[in-house]
């Protein structure tokens, strides 16, 4: 994704397609988690088990996107089942892990690769993108006070992170004219530039995923860390405000 995004190389370079190879090679083929991409654990009695990871799915559909394979091809294919599958039918959101409650990050990370489709196929996954954009701000979007209005999850550390990763989503489907939240994208901004030590921190987020097959003792759950600022910059650079980009 990032060699793509800077220009360094373009898809049909020998160093995509191995990347491609690589995640393909890497994607579970049969099974109730056909499609995804596992995380590998190695269990107390020494056995390897995969367990479905929405976060790594979610990147390798934008990755093999980026790098110019078909939404029609089975690759993909198989992925989005897996991914709208594992969609709450009730709220829209996803959660991390089969079973649990939705949150905001997988809800956000899940409807970036929607997204990632429907840029380059324009039209696809629009009804799920929009129902999903709407359990976004219905769920997760304070208009309270000062101290929390235009933020979006709950209040604390990741308070900051999880308002970025929002506007971030918001941001992208304005641009590709699916979004109708304008106004909480504008004010997710402002109460960023207001909320300054809130915004420009390292952070990690706790991913749950998976416990089927795994033994007790082990969670099978990974830290991920973020760079607020650099996601900050580049949700300021794609504002329509022309202050924000200054």
């Amino acid at each position: 994704i990032a060699l793509i995004d800077s220009g360094v190389c373009n898809a049909g370079t020998s160093a995509i397609r191995g990347a491609v190879d690589f995640l393909l090679k890497h994607q579970t083929l049969d099974g109730p988690d056909a499609g995804s991409w596992p995380r590998e654990l190695t269990t107390d009695e020494g056995e390897t088990v995969d367990i479905p990871d929405l976060v790594r799915t979610t990147y390798a559909i934008q990755a093999l996107i980026k790098a110019g394979k078909g939404i029609d091809e089975q690759p993909l294919q198989l992925a989005f089942v897996w991914l709208l599958g594992r969609r709450n039918e009730n709220t829209k959101g996803w959660g991390y892990a089969r079973g649990k409650s939705d949150a905001l990050m997988p809800t956000c990370f899940a409807l970036n690769a929607l997204l990632d489709a429907c840029d380059a196929y324009p039209g696809a996954y629009q009804t799920q993108i929009q129902e999903s954009l709407q359990h976004l701000v219905e769920a997760y979007y304070h208009e309270g006070g000062d101290e929390v209005r235009g933020s979006f999850g709950a209040l604390g550390p990741l308070q900051g992170i999880h308002t970025i990763y929002a506007a971030l989503v918001l941001q992208i489907a304005r641009a590709n004219n699916l979004s109708r939240y304008p106004e909480q994208e504008k004010q997710a901004i402002e109460w960023l530039l207001r909320n300054p030590d809130k915004a420009i921190r390292l952070r990690e987020e706790w991913v749950e995923i998976d416990q089927i097959q795994v033994t007790d003792g082990q969670t099978g759950g990974y830290g991920f860390m973020v760079m607020a600022d650099t996601l900050l910059m580049k949700l300021l650079l794609g504002s329509e405000s022309v202050d924000d980009k200054k």
